[in-house]
């Protein structure tokens, strides 16, 4: 059963295959934001470097993707 495009990234992701999901992910170098514990905006160029590691540290497995996406779009399918 395909979910719909209007769904949110992480409920798509749930029924994806680990390509549909990795296509789906920007990878174009642009500008992200956060707002750092004094609530100031902290912004860079660039890109985000997601890493999955073991209980001791070792990287099992890692994602370039562009600097404006949320972290949360990078767990499921570091976990596949």
């Amino acid at each position: 059963r395909a979910v719909p495009a209007s769904a949110s990234p992480i409920l798509r992701q749930r029924s994806q295959s680990l390509p549909a999901m990795l296509a789906e992910l920007p990878t174009a170098c642009d500008r992200g934001t956060k707002c750092n514990a004094q609530g100031y905006k902290t912004s860079w160029n660039g890109y985000k470097l997601h890493i999955d590691t073991a209980d001791c540290g070792v990287p099992i497995a890692a994602l370039l993707c562009s600097a404006s996406m949320h972290d949360s779009r990078a767990a499921v399918p570091l976990s596949h």
